[in-house]
């Protein structure tokens, strides 16, 4: 709603940024859909407990951003 509120009473600066960031918003939101769609197409078929995925997952993260950062930096 926030968004669609930038684009129905647009400010007069930067009306192109505006809309180039929520174009982007939603192209992020549906990569992120497809991830957690695939995830759980893929995952389905196996047990595994929530806990130790949730590690699993905080410990790549925590690995690709030490990778990245400094190079982002």
């Amino acid at each position: 709603m926030v968004g669609l509120a930038a684009l129905v009473w647009p400010d007069k600066e930067g009306d192109e940024t505006k809309a180039t960031g929520l174009v982007l918003l939603v192209i992020a939101q549906l990569f992120t859909g497809g991830l957690f769609i695939s995830e759980e197409k893929i995952l389905s078929d196996y047990y595994l407990d929530p806990m130790m995925v949730v590690g699993f997952e905080g410990l790549w993260g925590i690995i690709y951003w030490c990778i990245l950062l400094p190079i982002f930096q």
